[in-house]
């Protein structure tokens, strides 16, 4: 199955006290402001300021995603995953390829 998402190995660059932007190999794929920033394109802008370290932090968690996916697929089948781990594994794929909603709040139980 093709992916659809911005192929390439993503990286945080462009580091400033704004926040941080993932790039793919020379392609922006988003920018995490730490404040809002209207004439920053395609910025993710947080609901309340939050200092650069944390927007540096989520652009990091970002460009991770696509290598942490690869990970999640090679491992999920693996004879050493618990049963409960796997379910784990199974829905955060799901949510990364688009088979499961991102705006559900998980279980509280």
């Amino acid at each position: 199955m093709r992916t659809k998402y911005t192929p390439g190995d993503w990286f945080v660059a462009d580091v400033s006290r704004k926040g941080a932007a993932v790039f793919s190999d020379a392609e922006q794929v988003v920018y995490c402001a730490a404040y809002d920033k209207d004439d920053i394109p395609g910025a993710i802008v947080p609901q309340r300021p939050i200092s650069s370290e944390e927007a540096h932090a989520n652009a990091r968690l970002i460009a991770a995603a696509p290598d942490m996916l690869e990970a999640l697929k090679l491992i999920q089948n693996q004879d050493l995953v618990l049963p409960a781990d796997r379910e784990i594994i199974k829905s955060a794929i799901a949510k990364a390829i688009g088979e499961r909603s991102i705006f559900e709040y998980p279980n509280s139980n």
